[in-house]
C-alpha cells in the first residue's frame, strides 16, 4: 500500500513535470514563429525591395486616368509594349500586356495565326483601354470582330485579322 502512493506521487510528479515541459515548449515554438516572421518580413519585404522605414509610394501603382495615360504615352519614347508597360509601373500606373490572337494572316506564301502585343490602362474615368505601342494610338478589341475593321485601318489586312482570343496580363 505504501509502495502504491509512493508510486502514486512519483506519476502524479512526472505529469506536473511534463505539462510544464509542454508549455515552456510551446512558448518557446510560439516565440520562435512570430520572430522568424518578424525577421523575414524585414528582410524579404523591407531589405528585399529596398525600403527602410517606410514603403515609397513609388512602388504603389494605381489606375490612372485618361489623361494620366495619355500624359505617359506623350513622355515615354518608345515603340515596345514591355518597355510602355515599364515605363508607366516606373511613373506609379498600373499597366498590362496584351496579346490579341487572329485566325490567321497571310504572311507572303503562309497562312499562319497572328498576334499583337498591346499595353492596357484601366482608367478611372474611361475604364478599359488598349494602346497599340507602335503608334501609342488607342485601339479596340474584340472577340469574334476583325482587328482592322475595329480599328478602321485604311487597307485591311490580308487573310483573316478576326480575334480569337484576347489574354491580359497585369
Amino acid at each position: 500500500m505504501k509502495e502504491l502512493k509512493i508510486l502514486g506521487i512519483v506519476i502524479g510528479v512526472l505529469i506536473i513535470i511534463l505539462i510544464s515541459v509542454t508549455i515552456v515548449a510551446e512558448n518557446k515554438i510560439t516565440d520562435a514563429g512570430e520572430r522568424g516572421f518578424s525577421e523575414g518580413y524585414a528582410q524579404g519585404y523591407v531589405a528585399g525591395y529596398g525600403f527602410e522605414e517606410e514603403i515609397s509610394a513609388d512602388y504603389l501603382v494605381r489606375n490612372p486616368t485618361y489623361d494620366q495615360v495619355q500624359e505617359i504615352l506623350a513622355e515615354d519614347e518608345t515603340h515596345c509594349a514591355y518597355e510602355i508597360n515599364n515605363y508607366a509601373e516606373t511613373k506609379g500606373i498600373r499597366a498590362a500586356l496584351v496579346t490579341v490572337s487572329t485566325v490567321q494572316i497571310r504572311d507572303i506564301k503562309l497562312m499562319r495565326p497572328w498576334s499583337v502585343i498591346l499595353v492596357a490602362f484601366e482608367t478611372v474615368d474611361k475604364g478599359l483601354i488598349f494602346i497599340e505601342p507602335g503608334s501609342h494610338k488607342e485601339v479596340k478589341v474584340e472577340i469574334g470582330k476583325r482587328f482592322s475593321e475595329l480599328n478602321r485601318w485604311f487597307r485591311l489586312l490580308p487573310g483573316d485579322d478576326t480575334i480569337t482570343k484576347i489574354t491580359i496580363v497585369w
